[in-house]
């Protein structure tokens, strides 16, 4: 179970040509601008959770993406305990 770290909207675009059905993306930064293409992906909305306090800093807001979870610093350090390897995606 590999764990995603997507840092900009071109990183998801290569992140997701090698996405597997048991990884977990997590956007950060300008990643979060990435959740608005998960919906015309194959990944499914659990899979992918968004760090809470980019999202706020970038305007995006949560009733755009109700489905994506919103995690903060404490549920990403434990998802990163959870997960390997860890790839990150900028571009």
């Amino acid at each position: 179970m590999s764990l995603h770290l997507v840092f900009s909207p071109q990183g998801m675009r290569s992140c997701l040509a090698r996405w597997s059905p048991d990884d977990c993306l997590i956007l950060i930064g300008d990643g979060v601008y990435g959740a608005n293409h998960i919906e015309q992906t194959i990944v499914e909305a659990s899979a992918v959770a968004v760090l809470d306090s980019d999202a706020q800093a970038r305007g995006v807001s949560g009733s755009e993406h109700r489905s994506l979870r919103r995690i903060d610093y404490m549920e990403f350090v434990r998802l990163t305990e959870q997960h390997s390897p860890i790839v990150s995606w900028k571009d």
